[in-house]
């Protein structure tokens, strides 16, 4: 199943308050109108793909996930820990929701799922025991 991130208010704001917040500081350095117009644009139509194509995806054998053009696989049987964001991240409240999925090399996914708990009930039947903190 794919998992995509949580859409809420914060998100879509973020899709129209930073590309007006740009163009009015171009127009207020002078910029022509057009200008900022097209700044504008160009942020939101760069921002809004960020929703649509950033994805987990549980795959019989792996672990996906999708970030615009990169794609990152991590087989099951490499999954060494899978729970909550560790680390100087781990202590900021607003990811406190994440999920760090770590293999044996050291290499992360950092899973930030809208339906977290089924994120977790669907590898949970992937994993080898002891995995899923």
């Amino acid at each position: 199943m794919r998992y995509r991130r949580p859409l809420n208010l914060g998100r879509v704001l973020y899709w129209f308050v930073w590309p007006a917040i740009v163009s009015a500081g171009l127009l207020r350095r002078g910029h022509p109108l057009w200008q900022a117009v097209v700044a504008g644009v160009v942020l939101f139509l760069f921002a809004l793909p960020g929703y649509f194509f950033w994805y987990w995806q549980v795959l019989p054998d792996r672990l996906t996930q999708q970030r615009y053009w990169r794609r990152v696989e991590m087989p099951f049987s490499e999954i060494v820990r899978v729970g909550p964001l560790t680390g100087s991240l781990g202590t900021k409240q607003h990811l406190s929701n994440w999920i760090e999925v770590r293999n044996a090399a050291g290499q992360r996914i950092i899973v930030d799922a809208a339906d977290r708990d089924g994120f977790l009930a669907e590898i949970r039947g992937h994993l080898p025991e002891g995995v899923l903190n």
